[in-house]
């Protein structure tokens, strides 16, 4: 009797770390998703409302009510302040959005680039900035979304697999 719970417990978790890291696929596509939709905010507001970037970026975390929300947030309030330059207050809290978003290498770099190419320019040049960044996220969730279907039957299918292989042993 013993033996047949320890195996039903070792399964059952071996399907939960197989779901686990399902759900951080998940967590990546849907952080992807609320990033595009904060960019496009940002575009409305630069382009149509003529806003400044801190007060853009204000808005644009006023709208997100999540984490990545709360990190425009915080961009536009440490930009009003004036002390710094917007690549400086990227660099100093890209790690909290990374963090937060659970956002990978290319994310965070099509973010940067943006943010580089925003402040300086005219507003037709930004404009054409937060173009080029909609449509790379725009791929990249693409790519995202038929890397998670994939993964779904990969990691569940793996975690009944290696609990299986488990209670093998152990027996």
């Amino acid at each position: 009797m013993l033996k047949v719970l320890g195996c039903v417990i070792v399964l059952a978790s071996s399907f939960g770390l197989g779901m686990f890291y399902y759900r951080q696929e998940q967590w990546h596509l849907i952080s992807l998703r609320r990033l595009y939709q904060c960019i496009l905010q940002l575009q409305g507001e630069i382009c149509y409302h003529l806003t400044t970037l801190p007060e853009a970026f204000c808005n644009v975390g006023r709208k997100q009510e999540n984490e990545i929300g709360d990190w425009w947030r915080d961009v536009g309030l440490l930009l009003d302040t004036g002390e710094e330059q917007l690549v400086e207050v990227i660099s100093g809290t890209m790690s909290t959005l990374q963090d937060v978003g659970h956002f990978q290498g290319e994310d965070m770099q099509i973010l940067r680039e943006l943010m580089r190419s925003l402040g300086y320019l005219d507003v037709t040049m930004q404009e054409r900035g937060l173009t080029l960044s909609l449509q790379r996220l725009e791929d990249v969730i693409q790519r995202a979304e038929t890397a998670t279907r994939e993964k779904k039957k990969l990691y569940t299918m793996l975690g009944i697999l290696g609990g299986c292989f488990l209670v093998i042993i152990l027996l």
